[in-house]
């Protein structure tokens, strides 16, 4: 994980937000490249994503640690990226429609990606 990227989108002027730190697509964006996620859900999570890092970057600090060498595999594998959607969709459509067993991932993911990013964040000012 040491050279990915983990700015804040748009901390540059140049970050496109959503769930693409620092240009990196993350999983939405590869079920996306693939067309399995329409443009309509894609926007959302985008959104999502956009707000997170303006309001709870730990959280996605703590999911882009885990999900963008997921989503990088996702982008050379179609194979991965179909197996990964079914996973995925619940979460795009409880960001659509604020129902479902989406908002089960987000109880237990953002707790979980805001612990990860806090670790992230204190390795970091360990090593400075």
């Amino acid at each position: 994980l040491s050279g990915l990227d983990f700015s804040i989108p748009g901390a540059d002027g140049g970050g496109n937000g959503g769930g693409n730190g620092g240009g990196n697509k993350v999983i939405c964006g590869a079920l996306y490249d693939h067309g399995l996620l329409d443009s309509a859900l894609y926007a959302l999570d985008r959104a999502y994503g956009q707000r997170l890092w303006q309001f709870d970057p730990e959280v996605m600090i703590g999911y882009h640690r885990w999900a963008l060498p997921i989503a990088a595999l996702m982008q050379e594998h179609r194979w991965l990226a179909k197996l990964i959607y079914p996973l995925a969709l619940p979460w795009a459509r409880y960001l659509a429609t604020g129902r479902g067993i989406g908002a089960l991932y987000q109880r237990l993911g953002v707790p979980v990606c805001r612990w990860l990013g806090r670790r992230r964040a204190e390795k970091i000012t360990q090593a400075a």
